[in-house]
């Protein structure tokens, strides 16, 4: 897998992607769309799912769930048809503790996406700029 935080990057964009390092649960295919967890003190990873069943609903050929027991759920592949980019966003929408999160620029998705799940923002000027938005204290 490539790394994640690309050496040309400095401030804000780093520190954006050195996050999503830190809070991506390790399962997830990469790309933009991605669940969120923590780590514990022994290395164990506990995600931010409550296992409602709502988001892999949505977005079915994207979502699926942990096999052990840890009521995760995690990206198996990136959306890349406009059907499923709708379906990803959707999941986002349905997550009932924005544990679905968006960290690209990309500004086709971004102008869709609620703010608070995603690293990047389109301004009113149109311009991306960094969310301030951080998934742990909303």
């Amino acid at each position: 897998m490539p790394p994640l935080c690309p050496l040309n990057l400095r401030g804000t964009d780093k520190i954006l992607i050195l996050e999503e390092m830190n809070n991506r649960f390790p399962e997830n295919a990469p790309g933009g769309v991605y669940t969120t967890g923590t780590r514990n003190m022994n290395g164990g990873w506990f995600g931010g799912c409550l296992d409602c069943g709502l988001p892999e609903a949505m977005a079915p050929e994207l979502m699926t769930y942990c096999e052990d027991n840890q009521d995760d759920s995690y990206f198996i592949k990136q959306p890349t048809t406009p059907i499923e980019i709708g379906q990803a966003i959707t999941a986002t929408e349905v997550y009932c503790i924005e544990a679905v999160r968006y960290g690209r620029r990309d500004k086709k998705i971004l102008c869709r996406i609620d703010p608070s799940v995603a690293g990047y923002k389109t301004s009113k000027t149109g311009n991306i700029i960094p969310s301030k938005n951080k998934w742990w204290q909303l």
